[in-house]
C-alpha cells in the first residue's frame, strides 16, 4: 500500500538513502490534512490502512472544521488491528503525538 503523507518522521538510520520508500514499520509519526476533495481516504481508509503498516502514531488534521485527531496504540481486537485510542483536539490547541509537541496556532481552516 502506497502511501505520501504530508509530514512523516522516522529515524535517519532506518532508511536506505538509495530506496524510493520508506519501509512503513521505520515510520514514528504520520500527519495528514484532511483533502478537500477526498476526506475519505484521510479519514477512513488511511485510519484503516496505518496501524495495519505498523505506524505508531497517525495525526489527522482536517482544516474543514478545525479539529485534529491523534490515533495512537494499534492493537488487534474484534474488529482487527486499529488505533485503540483517539484524542481529540482543535486548531490553536498545543497537541502532543508520542515525542512531538505541535502548536497548532497558526493553522487555518479550509474556506
Amino acid at each position: 500500500m502506497e502511501k505520501v503523507p504530508a509530514l512523516i518522521a522516522f529515524p535517519t538510520e532506518d532508511v536506505d538513502p538509495q530506496a524510493e520508500s520508506v519501509n512503513p514499520r521505520a515510520v514514528l509519526l504520520v500527519v495528514e490534512i484532511v483533502s478537500k476533495s477526498n476526506p475519505k481516504n484521510d479519514l477512513v481508509t488511511k485510519l484503516d490502512d496505518y496501524p495495519r503498516m505498523g505506524v505508531p502514531l497517525y495525526v489527522v488534521v482536517d482544516p474543514r472544521n478545525g479539529s485534529i485527531a491523534v490515533h495512537s496504540e494499534p492493537k488487534d481486537g474484534p474488529d482487527g488491528l486499529r488505533y485503540r485510542c483517539s484524542v481529540p483536539y482543535g486548531f490553536g490547541d498545543v497537541v502532543p503525538a508520542g515525542r512531538w509537541t505541535f502548536d497548532t496556532s497558526a493553522l487555518v481552516r479550509y474556506r
